[in-house]
C-alpha cells in the first residue's frame, strides 16, 4: 500500500511525441513484417505499452509487449483497459487517431475502451525497478523503455538499473 501511494504516475498517450516520432520515421521500418519485443519498464496505467502497440501495428510491426510497474493500483487499471480524456495530451496528438484507425480501441462517451484482443501482444507483469534482479516474464528486448520514470531516481539507482537492464536488451537494441 506504501508504494501504491508514494509512487508519481504521469503518463498518457504518446508522452514525449518526439520518442514516437523517431520510432515511426527511423526504427519501425527496419521491422516491418517482423517481431519485434518491447519492454515497456514503468508502464504506470498503461498508456506508453498501449501507444507502442498501436505505433507498431500501424507501421506493419509485429510487437511483443511487456509492460510491468510497480503499483498494483495503476496496474488493475491497464487490465481495466478505459482511460478518461486525462490520458490525452496535446504534446501525442498527433497519433492520438491511430489508436482507432489500428484498431487498438474506441472512444465512446468520451473514454477511450481498449480492444481486449490487444492484451494477447501486451503481458502486464508487476515489476520493482530496483529490485536485485532483472525481470524474469521475457528472454530480451530489442527496444526497453524507461525514460521517463528516471526523472525520479538518482543517478547511482539509474546506474545500477541500467546495468541491470542492459542484460535484457538484445544485441543491437535500443
Amino acid at each position: 500500500k506504501l508504494i501504491n501511494v508514494a509512487t508519481t504516475n504521469e503518463t498518457y498517450f504518446f508522452r514525449e511525441r518526439t520518442q514516437f516520432e523517431f520510432l515511426q520515421s527511423k526504427v519501425f521500418p527496419a521491422f516491418m513484417g517482423k517481431k519485434l519485443t518491447i519492454w515497456s519498464g514503468a508502464c504506470a496505467s498503461g498508456e506508453e505499452p498501449i501507444s507502442l502497440y498501436s505505433l507498431a501495428i500501424s507501421c506493419g510491426v509485429k510487437p511483443e509487449i511487456y509492460a510491468s510497474d510497480i503499483d498494483s493500483n495503476e496496474l488493475s487499471y491497464f487490465n481495466t483497459g478505459i482511460y478518461t480524456k486525462y490520458s490525452l495530451n496535446n504534446d501525442g496528438k498527433a497519433f492520438h487517431n491511430l489508436l482507432e484507425e489500428t484498431k487498438t480501441g474506441k472512444f465512446i462517451d468520451e473514454k477511450f475502451h481498449v480492444n481486449q484482443d490487444i492484451f494477447k501482444y501486451i503481458k502486464i507483469h508487476q515489476y520493482n525497478l530496483a529490485s536485485k534482479s532483472p525481470p524474469d516474464f521475457f528472454g530480451v528486448a530489442d527496444i526497453i523503455f524507461l525514460r521517463n520514470v528516471f526523472i525520479y531516481f538518482e543517478n547511482p539507482l539509474r546506474k545500477e538499473i541500467l546495468e541491470k537492464v542492459a542484460r535484457k536488451l538484445a544485441p543491437g537494441g535500443l
